[in-house]
């Protein structure tokens, strides 16, 4: 170990692939407490005759990602997988002579905990720490912290902290029905521009 803590917040993620028809432009989220209390249900084409349906949540068990998906599709899913993500900010990325990156570094979005964006852009990062560290010939953890770990934080906080302030928002609205409506009167395209939904 290096010395870095990870995040203690675990989320366990599961999806199946389901045949049927289906609107091959058209993502559905599902908020539902009887299934996930934290998290979300998604319903994800690829095309029209066939999807991948997955639910996430803190300590899923495989029964409830069973009946989710029978709900929706009225079988279970033949052949499904499953994986855990760590969630939230860990106090430092680095270390003397070690930098982490992606899921390592729970370099994940807030909302939607997907993975790719975050870690494309955590790297991108990381590949120039790494040349300035061997060019100036410091590994040390300052030197890092400096071109690494504060400039990955200064580029994505803002974007982090608005999907910790979506997830908290979805939350209460499962359970107010009235900031529900307040969504629709607002108006779902125009609250996801402000948001930025690429990096929630």
């Amino acid at each position: 170990s290096a010395g870095i803590k990870q995040t203690k917040e675990l989320v366990i993620g599961m999806e199946g692939i389901a045949k049927g028809i289906f609107q091959d432009s058209y993502v559905e989220l599902i908020f539902n407490d009887k299934y996930s209390k934290n998290f979300f249900g998604w319903v994800v084409p690829e095309n029209r005759k066939k999807a991948r349906i997955g639910l996430m949540d803190h300590h899923l068990k495989l029964e409830t990602f069973f009946k989710f998906f029978h709900n929706l599709t009225g079988k279970k899913p033949k052949n499904f997988y499953s994986d855990s993500i760590r969630v939230g900010s860990i106090k430092s990325y680095v270390a003397d002579r070690c930098l982490v990156v992606g899921e390592a570094a729970s370099q994940t979005k807030p909302f939607s905990l997907g993975g790719i964006i975050y870690g494309i852009i955590g790297a991108k990062i990381a590949s120039k720490a790494i040349e300035l560290a061997f060019k100036e010939n410091d590994f040390s953890k300052e030197f890092l912290l400096k071109t690494y770990d504060r400039r990955w934080k200064k580029v994505l906080n803002l974007p982090f902290l608005k999907g910790k302030i979506s997830r908290k928002f979805f939350r209460l609205a499962k359970k107010h029905k009235p900031i529900v409506e307040i969504i629709k009167l607002f108006g779902i395209n125009r609250l996801a521009s402000l948001l930025d939904p690429d990096l929630l």
